[in-house]
């Protein structure tokens, strides 16, 4: 995906002003569903991943589910809708609930959320980026 910068391959880190802070890892690649093996880490600069050096406000949120026919056809989300979807994804929330909402809130406010099931990662990878390069959004 042309432009596209990586962050984390897990964690989404938000700052009190709602800002996602890079927190680079190894890309977690799992094997081909059915069959047995262990996930492999990859260094993202081996699939030349350009890496993010510095904060970026949230743009999209998109919750996918794999299913092997699927054809990409998002369904955009309210941002209430979206922001509880984001919910049991939020490590801190237990500790510090209020606070943890509250920062959720900030990120999201200009964030577009989407859902839908997706075809295999490296297709969707494909098409995702050919809708944001051509459109600007997620269609």
């Amino acid at each position: 995906m042309s432009g596209a910068e990586y962050f984390s391959d897990e964690y989404a880190v938000l700052d009190s002003e709602g800002l996602v802070h890079p927190f680079p890892k190894p890309l977690s690649i799992r094997p081909e569903l059915g069959s047995d093996g262990d996930t492999a880490e990859i260094d993202p600069k081996v699939i030349a991943a350009k890496e993010a050096s510095v904060p970026a406000r949230l743009d999209y949120v998109i919750f996918t589910t794999y299913k092997s026919e699927a054809v990409w056809n998002p369904v955009k989300t309210t941002l209430s809708a979206g922001i509880l979807a984001l919910i049991p994804h939020s490590i801190g929330l237990h500790a510090r609930a209020e606070f943890s909402l509250q920062i959720l809130e900030k990120a999201s406010k200009n964030a577009l959320f989407f859902k839908g099931d997706r075809p295999d990662a490296s297709d969707f990878v494909a098409i995702l980026g050919h809708s944001l390069e051509k459109t600007g959004a997620l269609t």
